[in-house]
């Protein structure tokens, strides 16, 4: 089953309630589609990221190679 959640709407106390859910059905082995416009949390919560501009792919990878494709020192 695909669980798709959308983040962006919620105040930060339920942000981050959803961001425990989410940890707790990905160590339950749940595939989970997250759409959000805050990078932090898909750098947190995503196995893979992909970028997205005017419904065309832009970029694809986990977020360390998506970090180090920009120069992102940690």
């Amino acid at each position: 089953m695909i669980h798709f959640i959308h983040s962006f709407i919620l105040d930060p106390y339920n942000r981050r309630l959803i961001w425990t859910i989410i940890r707790k059905m990905k160590e339950a082995g749940k595939c989970i589609i997250l759409t959000t416009h805050f990078l932090e949390e898909a750098d947190v919560l995503s196995d893979r990221i992909a970028i997205m501009t005017s419904g065309r792919l832009q970029a694809y990878g986990t977020p360390d190679f998506l970090k180090n494709q920009i120069g992102f020192i940690t």
